[in-house]
C-alpha cells in the first residue's frame, strides 16, 4: 500500500513544529530558573512559576539521582 507523501510532509513538519516548541519552552526555563539562581528575578506568567523537573521527561532521572 502507497501512503500519501502530503500526509507524510505534513506528520513531518508537525513533528518538527512540537520539537522546537518544547526544546524552547525547556530552554526558557533553565534560563529563568539559572538566573534566578543568580538572584536576577524575571517576570513571565507561565515560566517564572515552571519547574524544569516538572517539563522536562528527564527531571524525574535527575530528581531520583540527587536524592
Amino acid at each position: 500500500m502507497k501512503r500519501s507523501t502530503t500526509k507524510n510532509g505534513i506528520n513531518k513538519y508537525f513533528r518538527l513544529f512540537s520539537q522546537i516548541l518544547f526544546f524552547t519552552v525547556i530552554l526558557i526555563t533553565a534560563i529563568i530558573h539559572s538566573l534566578a539562581e543568580k538572584g536576577i528575578e524575571v517576570k513571565i506568567p507561565f515560566f517564572s512559576n515552571a519547574s524544569l523537573h516538572s517539563l522536562c521527561p528527564f527531571g524525574d532521572v535527575v530528581s531520583v539521582i540527587s536524592l
